[in-house]
């Protein structure tokens, strides 16, 4: 089972089946977001080192905590805050 762990400014994907198309999702995703995290692929773990992508941080925490939901919009994968109605 995968899981992800936040240890300060870095979060480690463990578990992954294919970890390197989750590394390219998430240097695309940074790229869209102008930040250049530095992301490691080791066997079937995921390592991302946020320390200069702080916005990237935000995200991954706030995805972690579901305040922040991914949605499909047309072709675009987008992010909203978690409203008091969902």
């Amino acid at each position: 089972m995968s899981r992800a762990i936040h240890e300060g400014n870095r979060v480690c994907f463990e578990g992954i089946d294919h970890p390197e198309d989750l590394a390219y999702f998430l240097r695309r995703l940074a790229e869209g977001m102008q930040e250049t995290p530095q992301i490691n692929v080791n066997g079937n773990c995921v390592e991302i080192d946020c320390s200069a992508a702080p916005r990237m941080l935000n995200l991954l925490e706030g995805m972690r905590d579901h305040t922040v939901l991914p949605y499909i919009d047309g072709e675009y994968l987008r992010f909203r805050n978690r409203g008091p109605i969902n």
